[in-house]
């Protein structure tokens, strides 16, 4: 789907879970803002678990149903919304990033500096959901206090 149809749609799903959870951002492609999206990530830190997953019961029917990542289909997207705790909340906004670009790197030939960090969006464009500009790295976005 395009990204507009995308944020549309994360839209929706952010704001239906947000008062069920401590802390949630939409993360992967529609973070670093890629003009084709494969399926809407949302990483969450749930306040309340028994109605945070009556919640996402009511979105859709379950794909995937487990401890740390429950897949659904809402409204013809895929939703895979990851369980987080403080100390894997950054780790969980890192992984698809760092799980694409590093592979990459190793197939065309370039060797891996195990010092890169791709950055988690482009650097022209600004969070979806906070509207601050993105970093131009993951480690400026690390560098940023927490809101």
């Amino acid at each position: 789907m395009l990204l507009a149809e995308a944020l549309r749609v994360a839209d929706e799903v952010y704001h239906r879970l947000k008062p069920h959870c401590g802390k949630i951002v939409v993360a992967g492609s529609i973070r670093r803002q890629k003009d084709e999206i494969r399926d809407i990530d949302i990483v969450l830190i749930p306040a309340n678990p028994g109605q945070l997953s009556q919640e996402i019961d009511r979105l859709g029917p379950p794909m995937k149903d487990g401890q740390k990542l429950r897949r659904v289909n809402y409204k013809g997207a895929q939703v895979d919304i990851y369980y987080a705790s403080p100390q894997t909340w950054a780790t969980l906004l890192l992984i698809p990033a760092a799980a694409f670009v590093r592979p990459l790197a190793l197939l065309s030939g370039v060797r891996a500096d195990p010092h890169f960090t791709p950055s988690p969006r482009a650097p022209d464009r600004a969070d979806p959901v906070s509207g601050r500009p993105a970093p131009q790295t993951l480690s400026e976005s690390a560098a940023r206090p927490c809101q």
